[in-house]
C-alpha cells in the first residue's frame, strides 16, 4: 500500500517499528503486493499513536497497532516462510471485497521469525570484524531498510520526460544528498545517534513503474535506469541496509560516514 511520511521512527532490527508489519496474503498464504494488485495504491492510510486507519473507497477501518486474533497462519514472502496471525476476520472480508478475491490481513507477532543472511555481500570488505552477517526482517521484500538519496533522484529525473516522486521507490529512509549515487559507496553510517550497515544495492522490479497516486503503470523509470544503472543485469536504485543499534531516528538527523 502507499507509504506514510512520518517525522520520527523507532529503529529496530526487523525494520522501523510498525513498518511492513502487516501483510495481505491469498488463500495459500502467499503475500500480495502492488506487483499483481496495483489498486493497492488507492488505499489511504493514516497512523496515530493507537491505530492505523485504512480507507478503501467507501469503507474506513481502524486497526489497533497491536491488534491480532488467535488465528495463526503460515505465510510466505518470496522464498521465506514464517508464522503470522490474522488481524481480524471481518477486516479480512473488507479487503477481500476490495480486491475481488479472498485475502487475509496478517500481522507480524511474537511467533513470527524471519532471518536474512547477507554474509556473502560482506566478502569483499576489508574489515568485517564485529559485524553481523544476519538480521531479523519484517514482511519487507528482503531487507529491513532501504536508503535512497535525493541527488540520485534529481539526476534520474533530468533524464526523464516526466519527473518522478521519491515514493516510486518506496524507501523508508530518504537522505538529502549532494552528489548523485554517493550512497553506492557507503558502508557503515551513523544517523543521529544510531548506526546502520549498508549491505548492497537494491535491485528494482516493476513496482517502480507504478504511479503511486493513480495506480497506472508504464515503462519508466525502469527503461531509463536500465541504460546507466544496470549492474549484473539488475537495475539499481537505492541501498539495502540493516541496523546495528536500536533507537529513534528523526527527520533532520545528521548523517555521517564511519
Amino acid at each position: 500500500m502507499p507509504g506514510i511520511s512520518i517525522p520520527q521512527a523507532t529503529l529496530q532490527s526487523e525494520g522501523f517499528k510498525y513498518d511492513r508489519r502487516w501483510m495481505l496474503v491469498d488463500e495459500q498464504g502467499v503475500f500480495i503486493s502492488q506487483r499483481t494488485h496495483p489498486q493497492l495504491t488507492q488505499v489511504n492510510l493514516e497512523m496515530s499513536v493507537e491505530a492505523l486507519t485504512v480507507s478503501l473507497y467507501d469503507s474506513k477501518i481502524e486497526i489497533g497497532l497491536d491488534q491480532i486474533s488467535e488465528k495463526i497462519l503460515t505465510v510466505s514472502v518470496f522464498e521465506d516462510t514464517m508464522k503470522a496471525q490474522e488481524v481480524d476476520e471481518q477486516i479480512s472480508i473488507v479487503f477481500s471485497k476490495f480486491l475481488n478475491q479472498k485475502v487475509q490481513l496478517v500481522k507480524q507477532s511474537s511467533m513470527t521469525t524471519r532471518e536474512k543472511n547477507f554474509g556473502k555481500h560482506l566478502a569483499s570488505w576489508e574489515n568485517t570484524t564485529n559485524l553481523p552477517d544476519t538480521t531479523l526482517v519484517s514482511f519487507a521484500d528482503g531487507y529491513p531498510y532501504l536508503i535512497c538519496g535525493t541527488a540520485s533522484l534529481t539526476e534520474l529525473n533530468a533524464k526523464l520526460d516526466q519527473p518522478l516522486k521519491m515514493n516510486r521507490f518506496r524507501p523508508n529512509i530518504v537522505v538529502e544528498t549532494q552528489q548523485a549515487w554517493e550512497e553506492d559507496n557507503w558502508k557503515k553510517i551513523k544517523i543521529g545517534d544510531q548506526r546502520l550497515l549498508v549491505i548492497k544495492p537494491c535491485a528494482r522490479c516493476q513496482v517502480i513503474t507504478i504511479n503511486q497516486e493513480t495506480g497506472n503503470s508504464g515503462k519508466e523509470p525502469l527503461k531509463t535506469l536500465s541504460t546507466f544503472r544496470n549492474i549484473n543485469n539488475n537495475v539499481i536504485f537505492g541501498q539495502n541496509a540493516v541496523s546495528l543499534t536500536t533507537g529513534i531516528l528523526t527527520v533532520g538527523d545528521l548523517i555521517t560516514l564511519e
